[in-house]
């Protein structure tokens, strides 16, 4: 627009007032300001022009645009002048300062004419920052378009009547455009096929009318007809406290439920071949060390499941039993099987003896091998734990009647019953022979039970241990807390002792909801007058704290570690 200023003075004034206020006023103006005359050569700069290109206003009134600006020829300058009076123009470009620095700029001008002269008044604004700011927006934008075209799946944005404002190329692909412009402003019914543009809209609306950001796995059939499976979130876009759109996301994960299929199978598969086995199944690493376990039998383990993981075969098996347990493994490493081996292990049933099949499995080509064990219990499956149990019960017999010589008060020897053992027939009259056999006397036996046998339904457990009881010996449920205790069972069952399972003491002192269990436990046996024992004491702090709870027994390694008979018996003589 033209920049002619009209100048009035005040009638009462110096006439010359006005000109000497806009001089000033020019020279407090903060953009350059320049006059050039018709010969081509400025005839009034500004201050702010002096400051930006470092010369002297003198200097400056000797020159002109060319001798400032490298992209402007004379000629062109008075192409300008010639232009008709109130021709404005404006000019992007760049000045040259004395030392040699280039500064962008925009130049506004507009044509003059006074008494037949030609002028050309202008006034140039330092773009330097504007342009700095401008092309870190482009490379921002640059950035976030580069951003968005190298994912892989599908992102746009959309406003509230869900007509895109933006998408990246994936999107531009699957909607079958050459390019994302051609997405702009469009909706999705302009691209997809009727009744899924009309589900994406009306998915729209409910996360812009609910506010919160939805998530759904869609199946839907492509172009060439093949089932594909979409994972897609979507968003309400907020812009000052209002929802003005949404923000979304889609892509293919057709390849990962597949995958999450197949895996389901597998695992159903392995489960099956687990539910197979009726005892045990064990995963460890070449070291012994237990990192798996599975079965639906817990009283055929050495221990608990969660006590078990981590350790090594070293820490829960005998010595004997490890020794061929480690040439199993040897076996199995070299040929990939290993079958036929037997062990012996301690189980809260008593003595087992266990038939490992044993098979190699790398989880990668260099990595050294775990392998998976099958445990079968072959005592329990051939029937041998009616005879091993009798064994064991007259040699612990003979054990009490050596410990009780010459003492004053009754030394218990514990001893495990299978539910096998105890619901054969003939079981009370097989124990009173054996205890007579020995002269043994029931007041030196204990009988430890699991929680398992609490689920006798016909009885016979029942009627067993209450023999047993009549006759003097005291009756204890082993490794209580892990199976299938109920209020009801303990008042059923002739029980005398508890002992809390080992995996409950182990953390007593550091796990809150473990030390409520065995304050629980202690109240109901205070209740039902009945003694506890305490399983896995191994720490001085462990034996405190059950002391403080009123916890009557306890064993473990913090006490001794076990020993073979003949020690014990030393032990009990000294």
């Amino acid at each position: 627009m033209p920049l002619t200023p009209t100048i009035v003075a005040r009638p009462d004034g110096d006439p010359n007032l006005a000109w000497v206020l806009l001089g000033r006023g020019l020279d407090l103006y903060q953009d350059a300001v320049f006059i050039l005359g018709e010969e081509g050569r400025f005839v009034y700069v500004n201050d702010a022009a002096t400051r930006a290109l470092e010369y002297s206003r003198e200097a400056l009134l000797l020159m002109g645009p060319p001798d400032i600006d490298p992209n402007i020829s004379r000629e062109q300058c008075l192409e300008i002048l010639q232009s008709p009076e109130g021709q404005s123009f404006v000019i992007d470009t760049v000045h040259k300062t004395q030392s040699g620095k280039l500064i962008a700029v925009q130049v506004h001008g507009v044509t003059l004419r006074r008494e037949g002269r030609l002028f050309a008044v202008s006034i140039v604004r330092d773009m330097s920052e504007a342009q700095r700011l401008q092309e870190a927006l482009q490379q921002r934008q640059q950035y976030w378009r580069t951003l968005l075209d190298e994912f892989p799946f599908f992102v746009w944005l959309k406003d509230e009547h869900s007509r895109l404002l933006a998408a990246n190329t994936a999107y531009a692909r699957v909607a079958r455009v050459a390019s994302t412009a051609e997405l702009e402003g469009r909706t999705e019914i302009d691209f997809f096929p009727k009744d899924l543009a009309e589900m994406y809209v009306a998915d729209d609306r409910a996360v812009m009318a609910a506010g919160e950001a939805h998530y759904v796995e869609e199946l839907y059939v492509d172009e060439h007809g093949q089932r594909r499976w979409m994972e897609v979130w979507k968003s309400p876009l907020h812009q000052h406290g209002k929802v003005v759109g949404t923000v979304g996301y889609s892509r293919d994960i057709t390849d990962r439920k597949r995958t999450e299929s197949d895996l389901q199978k597998a695992l159903a598969f392995a489960q099956g071949v687990i539910d197979a086995f009726p005892d045990v199944l064990f995963e460890t690493d070449w070291e012994g060390r237990y990192l798996n376990v599975w079965t639906r039998s817990p009283e055929l383990l050495a221990a608990s499941r969660e006590a078990l993981l981590g350790r090594t075969v070293q820490e829960v098996l005998s010595p004997e039993s490890v020794a061929i347990a480690q040439m199993a493994f040897s076996e199995a490493e070299r040929k990939g099987v290993s079958l036929g081996h037997v062990i012996s292990v301690m189980t809260p049933l008593g003595l087992r003896w266990f038939e490992l099949s044993i098979s190699q499995m790398r989880t990668s080509a260099d990595a050294r091998p775990h392998f998976i064990t099958v445990s079968r219990n072959v005592a329990e499956d051939s029937g041998l734990i009616i005879e091993l149990g009798a064994w064991v019960l007259r040699e612990s017999c003979r054990t009490a009647v050596v410990w009780n010589a010459g003492a004053t008060q009754p030394r218990k020897v514990a001893v495990n019953l299978s539910a096998r053992q105890i619901q054969a027939a003939g079981f009370v009259a097989q124990v009173q022979r054996i205890v007579s056999a020995t002269g043994c006397r029931f007041q030196w036996l204990e009988f430890e039970i699991t929680e398992s046998l609490l689920l006798d339904e016909d009885g016979v457990a029942v009627k067993a241990l209450r023999a047993l009881r009549d006759m003097g010996s005291t009756i204890a449920i082993d490794d209580f807390g892990t199976g299938y205790s109920a209020l009801s069972y303990l008042a059923r069952f002739p029980i005398d002792t508890l002992k809390i399972d080992k995996s409950f003491i182990h953390r007593a002192t550091t796990d809150h909801f473990r030390a409520e269990l065995i304050r629980a436990i202690l109240s109901i046996a205070r209740s039902l007058k009945q003694e506890v024992v305490a399983e896995g004491v191994e720490t001085r702090e462990q034996a405190d704290f059950l002391a403080a709870e009123g916890c009557q027994f306890a064993q473990g390694f913090l006490f001794s570690k076990a020993v073979p008979r003949e020690q014990l018996l030393r032990m009990s003589g000294s």
